[in-house]
């Protein structure tokens, strides 16, 4: 890939593009590029300049068919999903995506990604503030004596609702 990356930065196109980023004018955006294209550009802007790259895509399949192109370039890739919505009362509801959601963001706040894909429709949604997501995080480990009445409570606090299983 190194090899890709190096001729990319013979073009005069992606050196503007390359500049642009190192002096912080961004966003930038790029139109007319196959995802595979989007892919390789992305990566070599990551390679080359260390940052960490943010792409917005226009649905949810384009995003995971960008990830699997960026992950075969060696990148460490997240995707953050679209809430999703049911608005009939309901008692089995699987929260699915709400989990998936809050795993990307806490791994945004640890700083493990090298790209992070957005779906449009999921940039759009409201989402929980970084602070309120650092205050409410719990580290337990399997070697952990935990106070059930405590920790339920945590639970409870962090926007959980306690059930019958």
């Amino acid at each position: 890939m190194k090899c890709l990356f190096d001729i990319l930065k013979t073009e005069p196109d992606y050196t503007r593009f390359l500049m642009a980023v190192q002096k912080g004018f961004v966003p930038l955006a790029a139109s007319g590029l196959s995802n595979v294209h989007k892919a390789l550009l992305s990566a070599a802007l990551n390679v080359h300049t260390g940052k960490k790259i943010s792409l917005i895509t226009p649905d949810e399949q384009t995003a995971v068919s960008l990830k699997g192109d960026l992950e075969s370039m060696g990148l460490n890739c997240l995707t953050f999903y679209a809430r999703d919505f049911n608005t009939e009362r309901v008692t089995g509801y699987s929260k699915e995506y709400e989990h998936k959601r809050v795993d990307t963001l806490s791994r945004v706040l640890d700083g493990a990604f090298d790209v992070l894909l957005i779906p449009v429709d999921a940039a759009l949604q409201y989402t929980l503030p970084p602070e309120i997501l650092k205050q409410n995080i719990i580290n337990i480990s399997s070697t952990d004596t935990i106070n059930v009445v405590d920790f339920c409570s945590a639970l409870v606090s962090a926007g959980y609702v306690r059930s019958e299983l």
